[in-house]
């Protein structure tokens, strides 16, 4: 097991401008329809739950009185539901629509682009007169005090859930406590290290991404030190009032904070001026684990629950205690089984704090990239990468910025299915365009990546003329990556300069290394 940097390409998500934001509420089945209309009475976005009973959203357009094609998504809700849409210019312009159902922390996000110039009249239906301004990404808070004293702090929603408890009762004995509370019902603390005595100052900030929930920044007013805590959502955000010591005490949000620059390659390493001056991919873009709990055999078979919640917890104390200040993503591998069905059961599931979910459906949310292990030697069909990995990236698109990449093998691991040694790199590379080719227009789909290095340069050169030949990719959008692992050969010249001419042949664009 392994953990590694990744030099990425092309995935850092665009920063949303909405102009135009409207919110309302009610069940998804008495929803009226919705029209946003311009000066010519073209309907430039239509927005109907009238299938909402069978799981089905509807957006269509009209012009000249001429309806376009319908574009019918999942709507995977029952009850009372938010709604808020607005209309975004970057990085498409277009009608973006966020759903959250009132109990539980479910969301989806879809997107209408526009089809005629946006030039607003009026609208009708349920967003009629439910104008609203549009939120900035954070809200935040900050106040100070003697940590001994600093009262509870509370953020409460309409049906008066805590969202977010802060309690500093145990600063003497060096913890800080965070919570919610869901129906009156305490969840599982989270106790964390409170290393300050005296005076501190507290800024909390709302953060929407990479994850949902709340920064927690405190510093002591004498002295340098600082902490930085992390609470993740256990239940929507609509926020409708602060109690406690953030009672009053909201603030315009700080500048985001200057990010640490990544090492280019791996700790007390320093590359080839060949491959710093001439590589064309850019510096590192991830943090990547290659922490498999399946790989724990004995465990895995006794206790994957556990082993699987463990796994999460790492993947999250990353993102709250080593990333929260980086400008690195965060990926890791995968297993394709994580959300299988074997007998009408599933493979692996997890429950935390009383929700069930197969495995695939709690570590997805939680990555920028999933890496999913997609060990086949065909695209189609029912062992075909475009079929094992399609849950994948339907999950993918539900979630803000996750990225699906499809990894596959290409040395010899004594499976004739799940690896391309036998049939040689010209294939392998036609399967894997293939994939990008089904699902290049998938927002949530990244690229592929190959399993590794010296096994994919091994084939090119026993595939002769034809696998030397330059491959072009399929899309300039997608990634093809490669598993180089051994970061020593970019401190070297002659196995730099290999490395370097061979990702422009193949038209690699994304690298793996071994960190450490």
């Amino acid at each position: 097991m392994k953990n590694v940097m990744m030099l990425l390409l092309g995935l850092v998500p665009g920063i949303f401008g909405a102009t135009d934001c409207w919110l309302f509420s009610g069940e998804a089945t008495n929803i009226n329809p919705s029209n946003w209309f311009n000066s010519g009475g073209d309907i430039m976005f239509h927005l109907t739950f009238k299938k909402a009973d069978e799981g089905k959203l509807i957006m269509n357009s009209a012009e000249n009185s001429d309806w376009g094609v319908e574009v019918v998504e999942s709507l995977p809700f029952v009850g009372e539901i938010h709604v808020h849409v607005s209309h975004i210019e970057t990085p498409d312009p277009g009608f973006e629509v966020h759903i959250t159902e009132k109990a539980g922390i479910n969301k989806k996000i879809y997107f209408f682009p526009d089809r005629m110039a946006y030039a607003l009249e009026s609208v009708d239906g349920a967003a009629s007169g439910k104008g609203t301004e549009c939120q900035p990404i954070k809200t935040c808070w900050s106040f100070d005090g003697n940590i001994n004293d600093i009262t509870p702090s509370n953020w409460i929603n309409e049906d008066e859930d805590i969202l977010f408890h802060l309690t500093f009762k145990k600063s003497n004995k060096g913890k800080l406590i965070m919570n919610s509370q869901k129906d009156g019902v305490w969840g599982a603390e989270v106790v964390k290290p409170l290393p300050f005595s005296g005076d501190v100052n507290v800024y909390i900030s709302r953060t929407e991404t990479p994850k949902r929930g709340f920064d927690v920044q405190i510093t002591e007013q004498i002295g340098t030190k600082e902490s930085i805590y992390f609470f993740s959502d256990r239940i929507t955000y609509t926020l409708e009032k602060v109690n406690g010591a953030a009672s009053g005490k909201d603030v315009e949000c700080r500048p985001t904070r200057p990010t640490i620059e990544p090492r280019t390659l791996a700790p007390s390493s320093i590359p080839t001026k060949a491959f710093e001056q001439n590589c064309l991919i850019k510096p590192p873009r991830a943090f990547h684990w290659d922490v498999e709990p399946h790989s724990l055999k004995t465990r895995w078979e006794t206790d994957r629950e556990n082993l699987s919640r463990e796994w999460l917890t790492m993947l999250d104390r990353t993102n709250s205690e080593c990333l929260f200040e980086s400008s690195l993503k965060l990926a890791a591998d995968l297993s394709m089984h994580y959300d299988l069905i074997v007998d009408g059961k599933p493979y692996v599931e997890v429950t935390i704090d009383g929700v069930t979910k197969m495995l695939a459906n709690w570590v997805i949310p939680k990555l920028d990239i999933a890496v999913v292990m997609s060990y086949r030697d065909r695209a189609f069909g029912v062992e075909g990468i475009v079929t094992k990995i399609k849950d994948e990236v339907a999950l993918a698109k539900e979630t803000i910025g996750t990225k699906v990449v499809a990894a596959v093998e290409l040395d010899d691991v004594g499976s004739n299915k799940t690896d391309f040694s036998a049939e040689g790199s010209v294939y392998a590379e036609k399967v894997l365009d293939q994939v990008d080719g089904h699902y290049e227009d998938q927002s949530s789909f990244a690229g592929t990546a190959i399993h590794f290095y010296r096994a994919y340069d091994a084939l090119v050169e026993a595939g002769g003329d034809e696998a030397s030949k330059p491959r072009l990719p399929v899309s300039p959008e997608l990634d093809r990556g490669l598993f180089v692992w051994d970061y020593t050969i970019a401190l070297d010249d002659d196995l730099s300069a290999e490395l370097l001419q061979f990702i422009r042949m193949r038209g690699i664009t994304a690298l793996y290394f071994e960190a450490w």
